[in-house]
């Protein structure tokens, strides 16, 4: 009879919180080099806020230095690309989330390109934090899910509740890989900042409350100065919203008047032309997040996006391959709401 002998791995993990529960550098990298520059705090803007932001054409690196303004027609064709890489991303084939690196690899595709321009726009370039280890989480949440959707293949049995179909529940951003690793019921990492990016001006809004929990024990942490605050953001095509990543938050479509609430019962049909999946596409909650990480690592972690990444950038090449080549966007940020 064949015996197994069960192998314990030794996973490391490596991180540090400051005073405020946020990570924290391991190793200082900066553009200048001084005694002085030893774990200053980070220079980011933490407080809920929102800008407006243009998209427009890059050049075939994903880069640009300048806008160029587009007739209505070209916004809405660059606008429908990016709603085709957005249900691409969202699939129940591909990964939950996707990383993009903060230094050291360069944009593959208008995904990874939006959220490199996102981190760029928040962190300055004279910020304190691990480049090796840093960098922007991304994701899409599209409501209604599509059939072939994350939520609509995954979570089925949750279909029935209305939260589910027009919205989010409320949660936290954190690292659920490392929570699953060290346990399940600790070790709540969360970004730094967490940034939500809708590409259509449709659905429930985002409602950001400063309720926090213990990263290291997952207690309740009650609001000290000032109380209990909220900070609530309706859906603008371009509205660019970010906020502190350790903050509890939803998308609650009970807030919506009830002649604003997203149609849940249009079927996708082989037979559609091309224009009606456009029409359709235009028609749901579309939202683009990214949240700020920075100095974490955990091996087995990062290994898995690389390979998972690999694995990405192929799957995305071939079906755009079928369906029109990546567009290459870059996004604008600027202060008009």
């Amino acid at each position: 009879m064949a015996t197994s002998t069960e192998e314990q791995e030794e996973i490391e993990v490596n991180f540090r919180l400051d005073e405020e529960g946020r990570t924290a550098p391991t190793k200082v990298t900066t553009t200048t080099t001084t005694e002085a520059a030893i774990d200053p705090p980070p220079t980011l803007e933490y407080r809920s806020r929102t800008v407006q932001t243009t998209f427009c054409y890059g050049d075939d690196d994903g880069n640009d230095t300048t806008t160029k303004s587009l007739d209505a027609d070209e916004e809405q064709d660059l606008l429908d690309e990016l709603l085709l890489d957005c249900e691409m991303a969202d699939s129940g084939l591909m990964p939950r989330t996707f990383w993009m690196p903060a230094h050291g690899k360069e944009a593959e595709c208008t995904m990874e390109q939006l959220a490199l321009d996102i981190f760029r726009y928040h962190v300055p370039q004279d910020a304190v934090y691990d480049h090796d280890t840093s960098g922007a989480e991304w994701w899409v949440q599209i409501r209604p899910s599509p059939p072939a959707g994350r939520y609509a293949m995954h979570a089925l049995a949750d279909l029935d509740d209305e939260i589910s179909r027009q919205g989010i529940w409320f949660h936290w951003d954190k690292d659920e890989d490392l929570r699953q690793l060290m346990g399940g019921d600790t070790t709540y990492i969360h970004p730094h900042l967490s940034t939500v990016t809708y590409l259509t001006p449709y659905g429930a809004p985002t409602l950001a409350v400063n309720r926090r929990i213990h990263p290291l024990t997952g207690q309740w942490i009650e609001p000290q100065e000032g109380g209990d605050q909220a900070f609530l953001c309706w859906p603008r095509k371009g509205k660019h919203l970010s906020f502190d990543g350790r903050f509890l938050h939803a998308a609650p479509p009970d807030l919506l008047p009830e002649d604003a609430r997203l149609n849940t019962t249009a079927t996708v049909s082989k037979n559609m032309t091309p224009d009606q999946r456009k029409q359709m596409r235009r028609q749901r909650r579309v939202t683009f997040l990214v949240s700020l990480t920075w100095s974490i690592h955990v091996r087995v972690y990062a290994l898995s996006f690389v390979f998972s990444g690999l694995i990405d950038r192929f799957f995305f090449k071939l079906i755009r391959s079928i369906f029109g080549s990546i567009t290459s966007l870059s996004m604008f940020i600027h202060s008009r709401c």
